[in-house]
């Protein structure tokens, strides 16, 4: 990667609704850099605290978000990691080091899917043109939760997973009282889903978690990556069943991973991926057609059990 990089700036927050003290802020990563892989991180406000949902994968993106946090003068008081996956925690050391008295927590399970990858992932770095300063400087794994939930300022949000969505140990945060859905990486909406760690099992246990997400009748729903301009709605659902149903039925009728691409992109013509590359294309396809094997970043592939509510 070049050492000069583009000025990019985060998308105007989307205020989603507001409860009594809670609001939901919705800030995305820069879609217009090349090379980026932006996200949805959502910072969830009380009258005097802050609660973040997933951090970006560049220090960018994350001097952004830190900038964004500061601005509005309240206590960031934790940090939630939805998943193992690059783009939704591997700026937590700048995160930590501007915010060192918030709490950096996951679903015990999804800590110890990043204790055991992180190495790898820095291996993986140190082979790679991502060693300039926009790529993390140190690995920081979240603190395990024993409980389903985290509270903020009296407010109960719930832990739900972990469960199949773009990997085998996927979480939301769910707000019952404004029916309020954060999503991490079980939803898409309008961007090409990642199904690079999927077998026809993992296909239909991710369809299964999207039942179970929809059975909550949500109000707002925040997608761990959406299109910028789409609103946060249960479309989002509908979104990634039907991508996911549309892949398992290409993948039974066309002959190479290319064919397959070539199709989804004609069945989605408005939708976008991570800019600059086709990557979100090109591994899912070339793994449904059985050319590679699926990653598992040393994670079970068996899928997670969807939990009761």
């Amino acid at each position: 990667m070049s050492d000069s990089i583009e000025p990019a700036v985060l998308e105007s927050p989307r205020e989603l609704t507001q409860s009594s003290q809670l609001s939901f802020e919705v800030i995305a990563g820069d879609y217009s850099r090349p090379g980026n892989q932006p996200a949805n991180y959502t910072l969830v406000k009380g009258r005097r605290e802050a609660l973040l949902v997933d951090v970006p994968l560049g220090r960018a993106d994350a001097h952004r978000l830190i900038a964004r946090i500061l601005d509005t003068g309240l206590k960031l008081h934790t940090i939630f990691i939805t998943h193992d996956q690059l783009d939704h925690f591997f700026s937590l050391d700048l995160l930590t080091e501007t915010f060192p008295k918030a709490a950096v927590v996951a679903h015990s399970v999804v800590a110890a899917d990043i204790k055991r990858s992180i190495s790898l992932r820095f291996d993986r770095l140190a082979e790679t043109e991502r060693t300039d300063a926009n790529a993390p400087w140190r690995g920081v794994v979240p603190t395990p939760l024993g409980i389903d939930h985290i509270r903020l300022e009296g407010h109960k949000l719930q832990i739900l997973g972990p469960m199949q969505g773009n990997q085998v140990h996927a979480t939301a945060l769910w707000d019952p009282r404004t029916g309020t859905l954060i999503a991490g990486d079980l939803l898409y909406n309008g961007v090409f889903a990642f199904l690079g760690e999927h077998r026809p099992a993992q296909y239909n246990a991710w369809l299964e978690s999207l039942d179970y997400l929809e059975s909550l009748r949500p109000k707002r729903v925040v997608a761990g990556h959406s299109k910028p301009g789409l609103p946060d709605d249960d479309k989002a659902i509908d979104w990634t069943r039907g991508y996911i149903r549309n892949l398992m039925k290409l993948a039974r009728s066309t002959g190479s991973a290319t064919e397959m691409a070539e199709m989804l992109r004609a069945s989605y013509p408005d939708a976008i991926g991570s800019p600059g590359s086709q990557f979100l294309l090109e591994v899912p396809t070339q793994i449904a057609m059985g050319e590679i094997e699926p990653r598992d970043e040393g994670r079970e592939l068996s899928p997670a059990s969807i939990p009761v509510a």
